[in-house]
Protein backbone atom coordinates (compact mmCIF):
# COMPACT_ATOMS: atom_id res chain seq x y z
CA UNK A 1 0.00 0.00 0.00
CA UNK A 2 0.93 3.25 -1.23
CA UNK A 3 0.85 6.18 1.41
CA UNK A 4 0.60 9.71 0.47
CA UNK A 5 0.33 12.20 3.59
CA UNK A 6 0.33 15.69 5.33
CA UNK A 7 2.28 16.54 7.79
CA UNK A 8 -1.26 18.01 9.27
CA UNK A 9 -3.73 16.11 10.45
CA UNK A 10 -7.34 16.34 12.05
CA UNK A 11 -9.55 13.75 13.78
CA UNK A 12 -12.34 14.05 12.12
CA UNK A 13 -13.48 12.09 8.59
CA UNK A 14 -16.53 11.89 6.10
CA UNK A 15 -18.23 12.24 3.58
CA UNK A 16 -21.42 14.03 2.61
CA UNK A 17 -22.74 17.21 0.66
CA UNK A 18 -23.57 20.95 0.35
CA UNK A 19 -25.12 23.19 -1.67
CA UNK A 20 -23.58 26.38 -3.87
CA UNK A 21 -24.46 26.39 -7.40
CA UNK A 22 -24.78 23.01 -7.53
CA UNK A 23 -27.54 20.02 -5.93
CA UNK A 24 -25.86 18.27 -3.53
CA UNK A 25 -26.97 15.04 -2.48
CA UNK A 26 -26.51 12.30 0.09
CA UNK A 27 -23.71 10.02 -1.02
CA UNK A 28 -24.53 7.51 -3.98
CA UNK A 29 -22.85 4.60 -2.10
CA UNK A 30 -21.63 4.24 1.13
CA UNK A 31 -17.68 4.02 1.65
CA UNK A 32 -15.80 1.50 2.30
CA UNK A 33 -14.76 3.06 5.81
CA UNK A 34 -18.65 3.29 6.66
CA UNK A 35 -19.18 -0.29 5.87
CA UNK A 36 -16.11 -1.53 7.75
CA UNK A 37 -17.62 1.00 10.86
CA UNK A 38 -20.65 -0.17 10.31
CA UNK A 39 -19.93 -3.93 10.44
CA UNK A 40 -17.08 -3.09 14.02
CA UNK A 41 -20.31 -1.73 15.37
CA UNK A 42 -22.66 -4.77 14.54
CA UNK A 43 -19.82 -7.06 16.17
CA UNK A 44 -19.51 -5.13 19.18
CA UNK A 45 -23.96 -5.06 19.97
CA UNK A 46 -23.05 -8.83 19.53
CA UNK A 47 -20.62 -8.87 21.89
CA UNK A 48 -22.61 -7.14 23.85
CA UNK A 49 -25.71 -9.25 23.90
CA UNK A 50 -23.59 -12.36 25.15
CA UNK A 51 -21.61 -10.74 28.09
CA UNK A 52 -23.05 -10.99 31.81
CA UNK A 53 -26.21 -9.48 32.68
CA UNK A 54 -24.77 -8.47 35.72
CA UNK A 55 -23.36 -5.02 34.35
CA UNK A 56 -26.09 -4.62 31.67
CA UNK A 57 -26.70 -1.31 33.61
CA UNK A 58 -23.08 -0.27 32.81
CA UNK A 59 -23.52 -1.16 29.66
CA UNK A 60 -26.33 0.99 28.87
CA UNK A 61 -24.87 4.03 29.74
CA UNK A 62 -21.66 3.08 28.32
CA UNK A 63 -23.48 2.73 25.18
CA UNK A 64 -25.42 5.66 25.12
CA UNK A 65 -21.89 7.48 25.58
CA UNK A 66 -20.51 5.58 22.92
CA UNK A 67 -23.81 7.10 20.47
CA UNK A 68 -23.31 10.18 21.41
CA UNK A 69 -19.62 10.39 20.58
CA UNK A 70 -20.35 8.98 17.12
CA UNK A 71 -23.43 11.50 16.97
CA UNK A 72 -20.96 14.18 17.55
CA UNK A 73 -18.15 12.94 15.06
CA UNK A 74 -20.67 12.44 12.21
CA UNK A 75 -21.83 15.70 12.40
CA UNK A 76 -17.98 16.98 12.40
CA UNK A 77 -17.46 14.83 9.25
CA UNK A 78 -20.58 16.23 8.31
CA UNK A 79 -19.54 19.80 8.51
CA UNK A 80 -16.12 19.01 7.03
CA UNK A 81 -17.61 17.49 3.78
CA UNK A 82 -19.33 20.25 3.23
CA UNK A 83 -16.46 22.74 3.55
CA UNK A 84 -14.75 20.30 0.61
CA UNK A 85 -18.10 20.47 -1.15
CA UNK A 86 -18.40 24.18 -1.48
CA UNK A 87 -14.24 24.50 -1.84
CA UNK A 88 -14.42 22.32 -4.92
CA UNK A 89 -17.34 24.24 -6.53
CA UNK A 90 -16.19 27.57 -5.69
CA UNK A 91 -12.98 29.91 -6.96
CA UNK A 92 -10.44 28.07 -3.95
CA UNK A 93 -6.97 26.70 -5.62
CA UNK A 94 -7.79 22.73 -5.59
CA UNK A 95 -5.55 20.20 -7.70
CA UNK A 96 -6.80 17.23 -9.60
CA UNK A 97 -4.17 14.28 -8.91
CA UNK A 98 -6.76 11.86 -11.39
CA UNK A 99 -9.87 12.15 -12.96
CA UNK A 100 -12.54 9.50 -14.64
CA UNK A 101 -15.87 9.69 -16.47
CA UNK A 102 -18.78 7.43 -17.26
CA UNK A 103 -22.59 7.60 -18.60
CA UNK A 104 -23.13 3.82 -16.48
CA UNK A 105 -25.17 4.83 -13.73
CA UNK A 106 -27.50 6.91 -16.02
CA UNK A 107 -26.37 10.38 -16.73
CA UNK A 108 -23.10 11.59 -17.21
CA UNK A 109 -21.18 11.41 -14.55
CA UNK A 110 -17.20 12.57 -13.48
CA UNK A 111 -14.84 11.47 -11.05
CA UNK A 112 -12.22 13.41 -9.20
CA UNK A 113 -9.32 12.13 -6.98
CA UNK A 114 -8.14 15.94 -5.65
CA UNK A 115 -6.50 17.93 -2.37
CA UNK A 116 -8.02 21.17 -0.98
CA UNK A 117 -7.00 23.38 1.63
CA UNK A 118 -9.78 23.94 4.46
CA UNK A 119 -9.12 25.73 7.33
CA UNK A 120 -4.92 25.69 6.84
CA UNK A 121 -4.91 22.04 6.26
CA UNK A 122 -4.61 20.20 3.41
CA UNK A 123 -7.28 17.39 2.67
CA UNK A 124 -7.69 15.15 -0.51
CA UNK A 125 -10.77 13.29 -1.20
CA UNK A 126 -12.47 11.73 -4.40
CA UNK A 127 -15.62 13.59 -5.57
CA UNK A 128 -18.70 12.47 -7.88
CA UNK A 129 -20.54 14.76 -9.97
CA UNK A 130 -23.33 13.61 -12.27
CA UNK A 131 -25.53 15.92 -14.67
CA UNK A 132 -28.89 15.90 -13.92
CA UNK A 133 -29.11 17.96 -17.51
CA UNK A 134 -27.26 19.85 -19.74
CA UNK A 135 -28.01 23.26 -18.37
CA UNK A 136 -25.29 24.93 -16.29
CA UNK A 137 -24.73 24.68 -12.72
CA UNK A 138 -27.50 21.62 -12.37
CA UNK A 139 -25.39 18.57 -11.21
CA UNK A 140 -25.47 16.34 -8.27
CA UNK A 141 -21.88 16.30 -6.18
CA UNK A 142 -20.96 13.65 -3.72
CA UNK A 143 -17.82 13.48 -1.39
CA UNK A 144 -17.35 10.16 -1.52
CA UNK A 145 -14.38 10.10 1.03
CA UNK A 146 -11.40 12.27 2.55
CA UNK A 147 -8.82 12.69 4.85
CA UNK A 148 -5.51 14.02 5.52
CA UNK A 149 -3.77 11.52 4.16
CA UNK A 150 -4.59 8.94 0.92
CA UNK A 151 -3.18 5.45 -0.10
CA UNK A 152 -4.66 2.72 -2.36
CA UNK A 153 -5.31 -0.83 -1.42
CA UNK A 154 -4.29 -3.63 -4.29
CA UNK A 155 -7.04 -6.32 -4.04
CA UNK A 156 -5.27 -10.00 -4.64
CA UNK A 157 -5.72 -11.71 -7.80
CA UNK A 158 -7.74 -14.78 -6.79
CA UNK A 159 -6.32 -18.03 -7.83
CA UNK A 160 -9.74 -19.61 -8.34
CA UNK A 161 -10.71 -17.10 -10.43
CA UNK A 162 -7.56 -17.39 -12.66
CA UNK A 163 -8.25 -21.03 -13.12
CA UNK A 164 -11.99 -20.76 -13.46
CA UNK A 165 -10.78 -18.56 -16.61
CA UNK A 166 -8.32 -21.34 -18.15
CA UNK A 167 -11.06 -23.66 -17.28
CA UNK A 168 -13.69 -21.32 -19.85
CA UNK A 169 -10.79 -21.07 -22.19
CA UNK A 170 -10.27 -25.04 -22.08
CA UNK A 171 -13.83 -25.81 -23.18
CA UNK A 172 -13.65 -22.83 -25.79
CA UNK A 173 -10.50 -24.96 -27.08
CA UNK A 174 -12.32 -28.19 -27.35
CA UNK A 175 -15.31 -26.81 -28.86
CA UNK A 176 -13.22 -25.33 -31.74
CA UNK A 177 -10.90 -28.48 -31.90
CA UNK A 178 -7.55 -27.13 -30.40
CA UNK A 179 -5.07 -27.96 -28.01
CA UNK A 180 -6.18 -26.92 -24.84
CA UNK A 181 -4.45 -24.06 -22.83
CA UNK A 182 -2.81 -25.59 -20.30
CA UNK A 183 -3.87 -25.19 -16.31
CA UNK A 184 -1.23 -22.79 -14.07
CA UNK A 185 0.51 -24.83 -11.76
CA UNK A 186 0.93 -23.31 -7.77
CA UNK A 187 4.24 -21.34 -8.65
CA UNK A 188 2.47 -19.95 -11.63
CA UNK A 189 -0.51 -18.78 -9.70
CA UNK A 190 1.73 -16.99 -7.30
CA UNK A 191 3.86 -15.93 -10.13
CA UNK A 192 0.65 -14.04 -11.84
CA UNK A 193 -0.41 -12.50 -7.88
CA UNK A 194 2.94 -10.86 -7.70
CA UNK A 195 3.13 -9.67 -10.83
CA UNK A 196 -0.69 -7.86 -10.92
CA UNK A 197 0.56 -6.20 -7.28
CA UNK A 198 3.70 -5.16 -8.61
CA UNK A 199 2.66 -4.18 -11.74
CA UNK A 200 -0.46 -1.79 -10.39
CA UNK A 201 1.74 -0.65 -7.34
CA UNK A 202 4.32 0.53 -10.77
CA UNK A 203 1.45 2.11 -12.38
CA UNK A 204 0.12 4.12 -9.80
CA UNK A 205 3.62 4.83 -7.57
CA UNK A 206 4.18 9.01 -7.39
CA UNK A 207 0.53 9.85 -8.81
CA UNK A 208 0.55 13.33 -6.98
CA UNK A 209 4.33 14.09 -8.70
CA UNK A 210 3.16 12.46 -11.98
CA UNK A 211 -0.35 14.80 -12.31
CA UNK A 212 1.45 17.80 -14.13
CA UNK A 213 2.41 15.19 -17.05
CA UNK A 214 -0.92 14.74 -17.70
CA UNK A 215 -1.22 10.99 -17.06
CA UNK A 216 -3.86 9.77 -20.01
CA UNK A 217 -3.93 6.29 -18.46
CA UNK A 218 -4.56 6.49 -14.91
CA UNK A 219 -9.12 6.97 -14.07
CA UNK A 220 -11.16 7.48 -11.35
CA UNK A 221 -13.75 5.65 -11.49
CA UNK A 222 -16.09 5.39 -7.52
CA UNK A 223 -13.31 4.63 -5.26
CA UNK A 224 -11.15 3.13 -7.28
CA UNK A 225 -7.63 4.08 -9.61
CA UNK A 226 -8.03 2.53 -13.01
CA UNK A 227 -5.15 2.16 -15.51
CA UNK A 228 -5.85 1.72 -18.91
CA UNK A 229 -3.00 0.16 -20.22
CA UNK A 230 -1.84 -2.33 -23.79
CA UNK A 231 -0.88 -5.59 -23.84
CA UNK A 232 3.10 -4.68 -24.32
CA UNK A 233 2.88 -1.67 -21.59
CA UNK A 234 1.88 -4.93 -19.08
CA UNK A 235 4.44 -7.44 -20.80
CA UNK A 236 7.28 -4.26 -20.44
CA UNK A 237 9.01 -5.94 -17.60
CA UNK A 238 9.06 -9.57 -18.72
CA UNK A 239 7.69 -11.11 -15.24
CA UNK A 240 5.22 -13.41 -16.57
CA UNK A 241 7.82 -15.35 -18.71
CA UNK A 242 7.35 -18.65 -16.80
CA UNK A 243 3.77 -18.83 -18.58
CA UNK A 244 3.18 -19.93 -22.05
CA UNK A 245 1.88 -17.51 -24.31
CA UNK A 246 -1.64 -18.82 -24.28
CA UNK A 247 -1.81 -18.43 -20.45
CA UNK A 248 -0.85 -15.25 -20.85
CA UNK A 249 -3.72 -14.20 -23.29
CA UNK A 250 -5.97 -15.35 -20.96
CA UNK A 251 -4.10 -14.16 -17.83
CA UNK A 252 -4.57 -10.71 -19.75
CA UNK A 253 -7.79 -10.47 -21.18
CA UNK A 254 -9.32 -11.37 -17.56
CA UNK A 255 -7.79 -8.83 -15.17
CA UNK A 256 -10.77 -7.84 -13.86
CA UNK A 257 -12.03 -11.33 -13.45
CA UNK A 258 -9.22 -12.56 -11.72
CA UNK A 259 -9.63 -9.64 -9.37
CA UNK A 260 -13.28 -9.32 -9.06
CA UNK A 261 -13.91 -11.19 -5.68
CA UNK A 262 -12.07 -8.75 -3.89
CA UNK A 263 -13.62 -5.97 -5.67
CA UNK A 264 -16.55 -3.61 -4.53
CA UNK A 265 -17.51 -1.97 -7.77
CA UNK A 266 -21.19 -1.32 -8.66
CA UNK A 267 -22.71 -3.94 -11.30
CA UNK A 268 -23.12 -0.85 -13.67
CA UNK A 269 -19.53 0.45 -13.21
CA UNK A 270 -18.27 -3.10 -13.55
CA UNK A 271 -20.13 -3.83 -16.84
CA UNK A 272 -18.62 -0.33 -18.12
CA UNK A 273 -15.12 -0.52 -17.32
CA UNK A 274 -15.03 -3.94 -19.09
CA UNK A 275 -16.65 -2.06 -22.25
CA UNK A 276 -14.04 0.62 -22.06
CA UNK A 277 -11.04 -0.74 -21.17
CA UNK A 278 -8.90 -4.01 -22.89
CA UNK A 279 -7.05 -4.21 -19.86
CA UNK A 280 -7.67 -2.43 -16.74
CA UNK A 281 -5.53 -2.25 -13.54
CA UNK A 282 -7.62 -1.56 -10.17
CA UNK A 283 -6.40 -0.50 -7.12
CA UNK A 284 -8.89 0.69 -4.01
CA UNK A 285 -8.76 4.40 -2.68
CA UNK A 286 -8.40 5.05 0.61
CA UNK A 287 -8.35 7.79 3.21
CA UNK A 288 -6.71 8.34 6.83
CA UNK A 289 -6.95 10.84 9.29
Amino acid sequence: MTDHSNDSADENDGKYSTDQQMTFDSLLKTSLRERAEHEEMLSDSVDKQQSSESISGKKTARTSDEKEREESASNQRRALATSIGKAHVSDRPSLKLAGGETKAIGYHTTYELARTEINKRTYYYVVQTTDQSYEQHHAQLAIKDFGTTWSYDIPEADPEAIQHAIGEQREQDLRLGQEPVEWLTDAQLDLVSEWYQNRTKLEFHNLEERHRKDEESIHVVDQYLVADLDKEMLLSGGDLQELTNRQVTVVLENLINIVHPNLDLLPTLDTNLRQRMEYPLLAQITFDE
